[in-house]
This record gives C-alpha cells, sequence and structure tokens, in this order.
C-alpha cells in the first residue's frame, strides 16, 4: 500500500487528459448537424484526444451511444464485436479470465498473464494493459469507440492493430439516475444503475452500479467422474474440488464505480474516479472431442477412455474449473482550458488479482489440471497540452507507464487417472509428473509524442505526427518439476538438456528497446458532408518474453523482438439526402516485420516473431429509410497471413492469422413508433462471422465454420411523472446456432481436442427507468 499512496500523491498534483477536455479545438470546416429532425444522430469521439465528430475525423472507426448499448443488451466488454466490422472478441474458455480483442486479425493469443495485447482498450482515457481486466462488466456507459488501424502516435506503444476505447458517463449538473433490471433463462438476473447530481455549486457525484449472477449455460453431462487428493495435484491442491452436478460459464460479478468532479475554477476542473470489480469463483469448462489419429472420430474416444458427448456445452469434466478476479482502480484527472490551448491528462493507478483453474482434458478422469494465479498493478500518468491557431491545431504530452506482476502457472498430470483399463479392476496410469511455473515482470516505459494538423485551405488538411518511446523489461522465471508416484514418468524422464526445467536457479532476462511511431495523413474536404483521408502510419508492439507452460524452452527461446507494423490506408467518409443516410469505407495494406505470433503445440507454447502482410477493407452505412426505421450494415473483408511458419519439422508455409476471418458482416434493423401514452420499438440485428483460426499453425482442428448469429427485441416505453421507463422482451442467438469461438488441440497427449462455444439461444426480459 505504500506504493498506492505514493502515486495517489502524484494523481493529486498532476494535470492529465479527462473526457470533459477541448471542444475549442473544433477542427475549421467540422461537420454540421443536419437540421433535418429524422437525421441519423452526430456522434461526438475523442479518437484524437480532443472532442470531434465522427465524420471529422480520418480514422476507421465504429462508434456506438449509450442508447445503442442499451438497446442492444451489451453487459460485456466481449459484446462489441456483434456490430463492429473488422473486430473479433472472445475468451479461451468461454469465461472472463482473459479477453481477446482482435482488430483487423491483429490480437495477442498467448493466454499467459503478463503479456499485453497489440489491440489496446482503453477506458475513460486509462489504458487496461492486462488482458486479464479486458474483458469486464460494461454499465452506465456513455460512448464506445472502436479505433481501427495503429493508433501509435497519441496512444502509443501496443496500439497496432487499433483500440477500444469505453467511455463511462460523467457526473452531472442536475440530479438523475436510473436503474434497470434483467431477468433471462439459466436463472440470470443482472440489476445495475446509477445516480448523479450536485454536491454543491462545484461540486458534483455519480455513483454507478452492476450485479450480474447465474447459473451458466454450460452443463454438466452426469457422467461418472474420479475422487481427487491434494497428493495428485502436488503443489495446486487447495484448489481442485471434484464437480458434482455443477453448471458452468455463469456469471457472480460485482462492480461499483464512484466519480467527484471539481470546478476548481471556470477554468480547472478535477476529477476522482474509484472502479472496484468482483469475479466471485465463476465455473468454467471445456467441450472434448475425440482426436486421437489427429482427426476427428466421433465413435472413438480419448487415449483414457473419456465418452464423447454430441451435445455442445456440455460435458463431464472431473474439476470444477473457476476464475477468480478482484480488481481496484483509482483515477484522477485534470483539466484546463486556456485562451485557445488547453492542460489536460490523467493518472491511475490499479491492482488485479486472479486465480484460474480448468480441467485441461475437460473429462471425467484425473489426467490434466492447469491453474494460474495473478498479483499485478499497474502506475500510468499522461500529460498534455493541446491548443489551436488559425489554421493549426495542435497535441503534444509525455507519458509513463509502469506494470509489476508477480504471476505462477501449473500443469499436474496425475499418475492415478481413474479411468478403467481393459483388463477388469485396473485403471489407466497417468502421466505422473507436474510442471510449476513461478516468474515475474517489470515493465517501465517512457513516451513523448506531438501531433499537428495543417489546414491548407478550408477543404485539405495535412496531418503530421511523431512519438518516441523507451520500454524497458525485467524479467525472471524458475521451472520446476514434481514427481507425482505411480505414473509412467517421472521428471527424469521429461527434462532435456538445456531446458527451463533443467535450470537449478532463475533465468533473469531483460529488454531495453526505444522505438519511434509516426503518422503522416492528408485529408481533403470538397464538401461539408464527404470526406477523403490517404495516409501511412506505423505502429510498434513492444517485445516481451513467453512463460512456456510446459518448462521445455531453452532460456535463449524466451525473448520474441518487437513488432513493427507499416499502415498504407485510404477512406471516404459521406453524409447524403440530407443526413438520412451515411457510407464510410476504408482501404489498408499492412507489411508486417516481427509480427508476434503464437504457436500452441501439445502443451508447448511460445510467442516467436514472424514476417506478415495483411490487407482488406470495411464498409458501414447508416440510412433511414423511412420516419422511425434506422438500419446499419457493416462488412469486413480481409486476407491475413503469417510468413515462414514451420508446420513441420523442415517445413515452412503461409498461414491464416487467428482470430482473422476472411469476410465478416452485420446488420442491424431498428423501428419505433408511437402506440398509445407510448412508443414501441423492434429490432433485429445480426452478424456473420467467417471461418477463422485458433492456431498460427493452421488445421482442421483448430479452425471454425462461419457461424451467423441473430438476435430480436421489442420493447414499449412510457413516462409516469418524471420518470421515462422501458419494458423490453429479447432473444439472443435467436436461431440457436453453434458458434465455435475457440479451440486446443491436444491430440499428442490427451487424444482430444477441447473447444469453446458460444452461449445457446437465450430468452429474457428488462425494465429500465430512468428519472
Amino acid at each position: 500500500m505504500g506504493k498506492a499512496r505514493l502515486y495517489l500523491g502524484v494523481a493529486a498534483a498532476s494535470l492529465v487528459l479527462s473526457d470533459h477536455a477541448a471542444a475549442f479545438v473544433q477542427a475549421e470546416g467540422a461537420a454540421v448537424p443536419s437540421t433535418n429532425p429524422e437525421a441519423i444522430e452526430e456522434i461526438i469521439v475523442t479518437a484524437q484526444k480532443r472532442s470531434q465528430s465522427i465524420q471529422d475525423v480520418g480514422i476507421s472507426i465504429s462508434a456506438f451511444t449509450n442508447k445503442d448499448i442499451a438497446r442492444m443488451g451489451w453487459a460485456n466488454t466481449e459484446n462489441i464485436a456483434a456490430q463492429t466490422p473488422g473486430l473479433v472478441a472472445t475468451s479461451f474458455s468461454g469465461g472472463s479470465s482473459t479477453g481477446l480483442f482482435s482488430i483487423r486479425g491483429i490480437s495477442q493469443n498467448d493466454f499467459a498473464d503478463h503479456q499485453e495485447a497489440p489491440s489496446a482498450v482503453y477506458v475513460d482515457g486509462v489504458y487496461m494493459a492486462l488482458t486479464g481486466s479486458a474483458t469486464s462488466e460494461m454499465f452506465d456507459v456513455e460512448r464506445v469507440e472502436v479505433l481501427r488501424g495503429p493508433q501509435g502516435t497519441l496512444f502509443g506503444r501496443n496500439a497496432t492493430g487499433g483500440l477500444v476505447h469505453i467511455t463511462n458517463r460523467s457526473p452531472t449538473y442536475e440530479f438523475e439516475g436510473y436503474t434497470e433490471i434483467t431477468v433471462a433463462e439459466y436463472n440470470q438476473l443482472r440489476f445495475e444503475g446509477g445516480l448523479s447530481g450536485p454536491l454543491s455549486d462545484k461540486v458534483r457525484a455519480r455513483l454507478s452500479f452492476a450485479s450480474n449472477n447465474s447459473d451458466g449455460y454450460f452443463r454438466h453431462s452426469g457422467a461418472g467422474f474420479a475422487a481427487i487428493t491434494g497428493q495428485v495435484y502436488g503443489g495446486f491442491p487447495e484448489k481442485a474440488k471434484a464437480t458434482k452436478a455443477d453448471k458452468f460459464r455463469g456469471a457472480d460479478n460485482q462492480n461499483i464505480r464512484a466519480q467527484v468532479d471539481w470546478d476548481v475554477t471556470g477554468d480547472l476542473v478535477a476529477g476522482f474516479t474509484l472502479n472496484y470489480g468482483v469475479v466471485n469463483n465463476v465455473g468454467n469448462a471445456y467441450d472434448t472431442v475425440p482426436t486421437p489419429e489427429g482427426v476427428i472420430d466421433f465413435t472413438a474416444t480419448d487415449f483414457f477412455g473419456s465418452p464423447f458427448d454430441p451435445r455442445i456445452n456440455s460435458e463431464a469434466p472431473n474439476i470444477r474449473g473457476f476464475v477468480d478476479k478482484k480488481s481496484v482502480s483509482y483515477t484522477g484527472d485534470l483539466n484546463y482550458t486556456g485562451d485557445g490551448w488547453g492542460l489536460t491528462g490523467i493518472v491511475n493507478y490499479s491492482e488485479n488479482r486472479k486465480s484460474y483453474l480448468e480441467d485441461d482434458d475437460g473429462g471425467p478422469y484425473n489426467i490434466a489440471l492447469f491453474g494460474t494465479d495473478q498479483d499485478a498493478s499497474t502506475f500510468s500518468a499522461e500529460l498534455r497540452a493541446n491548443g489551436k491557431t488559425d489554421r493549426l491545431t495542435w497535441t503534444a504530452g509525455l507519458y509513463y507507464l509502469e506494470i509489476d506482476g508477480d504471476y505462477f502457472g501449473t500443469f499436474q498430470f496425475p499418475g492415478e487417472t481413474g479411468a478403467p483399463d481393459v483388463e477388469p479392476g485396473t485403471t489407466i496410469p497417468g502421466y505422473g509428473y507436474g510442471i510449476d511455473l513461478d516468474y515475474g515482470l517489470s515493465t517501465k516505459a517512457f513516451a513523448a509524442f506531438a501531433q499537428g494538423e495543417f489546414d491548407f485551405t478550408d477543404h485539405l488538411k495535412l496531418i503530421l505526427g511523431l512519438r518516441w518511446t523507451n520500454d524497458r523489461k525485467d524479467f525472471n522465471i524458475r521451472a520446476t518439476c514434481v514427481d507425482i508416484p505411480v505414473g509412467l514418468f517421472t521428471c527424469a524422464d521429461v527434462i532435456p538438456a538445456g531446458s527451463l526445467l533443467a535450470e537449478t536457479s532463475d533465468t533473469q532476462l531483460d529488454l531495453n528497446d526505444s522505438f519511434f511511431t509516426w503518422k503522416a495523413q492528408v485529408e481533403y474536404k470538397p464538401m461539408r458532408d464527404l470526406m477523403f483521408y490517404v495516409g501511412y502510419n506505423r505502429g510498434v508492439k513492444a517485445g516481451s518474453f513467453t512463460a512456456p507452460l510446459d518448462g521445455l524452452l531453452a532460456p535463449s527461446q524466451l525473448t520474441f523482438k518487437p513488432e513493427t507494423l507499416d499502415s498504407f490506408e485510404g477512406g471516404m467518409k459521406a453524409d447524403f439526402m440530407n443526413g438520412l443516410m451515411r457510407l464510410n469505407m476504408s482501404g489498408f495494406y499492412y507489411d508486417y516485420k516481427n509480427y508476434q505470433g503464437f504457436v500452441f503445440n501439445g502443451i508447448s507454447s511460445i510467442v516467436t516473431n514472424f514476417p506478415a502482410t495483411i490487407y482488406g477493407g470495411e464498409v458501414e452505412l447508416t440510412t433511414r429509410p423511412v420516419t422511425g426505421l434506422q438500419a446499419r450494415f457493416g462488412l469486413s473483408a480481409m486476407s491475413a497471413r503469417v510468413k515462414d511458419v514451420e508446420v513441420a519439422p523442415g517445413v515452412f508455409s503461409k498461414q491464416n492469422m487467428i482470430l482473422a476471418p476472411d469476410l465478416a458482416a452485420n446488420w442491424m434493423l431498428q423501428y419505433e413508433a408511437d402506440l398509445g401514452d407510448g412508443a414501441v420499438s423492434l429490432q433485429y440485428d445480426g452478424s456473420y462471422t467467417g471461418r477463422q483460426y485458433y492456431n498460427t499453425i493452421n488445421g482442421p482442428l483448430v479452425s471454425g465454420k462461419g457461424y451467423v448469429l441473430m438476435n430480436a427485441r421489442v420493447g414499449y416505453r412510457f413516462s409516469v411523472g418524471d420518470t421515462d421507463t422501458e419494458v423490453s422482451l429479447f432473444v439472443r442467438n435467436l436461431a440457436n446456432k453453434k458458434n465455435l469461438t475457440y479451440a486446443f488441440d491436444l491430440s499428442a497427449y490427451f487424444g482430444n481436442t477441447i473447444q469453446v462455444y458460444g452461449p445457446p439461444r437465450i430468452i429474457g426480459g428488462a425494465v429500465r427507468v430512468n428519472f
């Protein structure tokens, strides 16, 4: 807590970014909202760290307002992908352990807790460095922005793919609030709300909260399971609990956010935000499919005779997997607005703890267990000035990031499986050893950046940006092998010379990298509602280290280099028909150097560098063809390929990137009309995700077929006194489609492949009251 107090002291004295900032730097010639009352709503974004209309920003952006988010029932950050071209969001175990955001095929697929992602997530201007904090509850949200393409100049390292920025609602000068209750299948009960208003003439506050509980849609199939003892699971016994008739992938999530804003003077606003969230022991499990010969065989069993269940989201694990998380975050911000310039910024300190456990073979016998622990803290601070003259709009600042984490991972392979052998009364022996990884990573990054926009004329603009970053990492790791009696092997059988397991002391490694990211772009606006842009952008993701699950890598194999992305992109943004139609299009070509590709083979894992190329584009169309009806369509098409991948000893080939479907689409129809003393609303939305792969070495066991997901909602809104109430009914996954979102090929170890499917059809209803 000493470090926490020090950082909070720095917060009180820092000047940094806030969401209140910078309406005064609106670019000359900015889009003017249409006077047509039926026009598509103008969305204000902060994609360039100042407030602008989305149509005035030469970046491929999808943005959603709080009304959009409420209508679509988004309660988790993974939901954002449903209506965002070029974005895929999922998690490894179908739960909230580690979130994966892939933007234009760029993602971080190593599930080790210390890794940072190349598609960044920001909440209220704060970088979420840990992938475990990327997937979380969304509540009392003002706006969501998804920026496609490298954002290295203003947002720094690790935004090569782009970023997802969630902006929560701020304290208000007038009293207001809301409450919403959602009830759905699988005993889901979700409750969220917010209360905001003035505490005095200069101080205002907002309190927001969300509670989400459900049994979960993944069912234990009821098959028999073996007993568990502490001896079987070596160093992780207290977390291994036998399943009964458990239900998995549910929720027991509690979140609260408290905000205070203070008008120190007419020009200076100070703010403080506290966020607290917990995920309480939420169960997880995998589907399994037998692949004893490396191909799917529904008539077979795995190596240990585990039965095959043809249903999805149904299995018989003998160990109750779970994720348990707790996070607390403190943010202080100040914003000063001068005459034509401003000084803004933000400082944040957060602590994140997580325990995770899974039955890695997915079946009813004591074959394999995987578990992790994380205790990490982050501190970030940014000081930034911006301003505007007649023809120049500029931003310049400094940024600092520090991440300290201690991590633990274990793979346990018990000697007694409990699986019946061919001879009556005997059981199949297990592998009989366990691997423990204890490691820590300290990251310190410092950056200086500047970006300017020069208006040559009222129609032509040049944007130039530059950022310098120094990134230092210190890594220590120790791998230990533990013998578990009676098994087929001992540690002496599985420890090769030169591996981490053979080391008798901690391995110490470090990185110290400095790199530049930059941007050069031209924007041409021949008329108020039409813009073209073309530019070059460089993004960089910092280098780091692999924490190998099996401990078999040599120390020299652990380090991977920074990846560099050179992006060439052009696009168009246009409003037609007096604001009744909006068309945004973009096309891009990416040249990757040292792409950080994740390769998973058996239980071996490594991040290594490859060359890669990606090219493609997105189209988004929004229109209001008739009164009360709004339609939205999106399309993403791309080719994302990794080169020089060793798919077999001495055999190298080009492979598809992970979570990078060649084709994806989304659509939404919303209709609203007066009915009686209120208004009825109808909504139908859906998405198509093409075939995607889940390993850098492609193959049929680690790929998923394309699928369509559809949702429907009907609501009725009415007013009583000073309250506005909406009652709604919804169906998610309307057609109850199977949708495979991730898979791991474990054929070589267990004779099966474990799979993650998305939720089935879920029917529910909600009541929301605004006051």
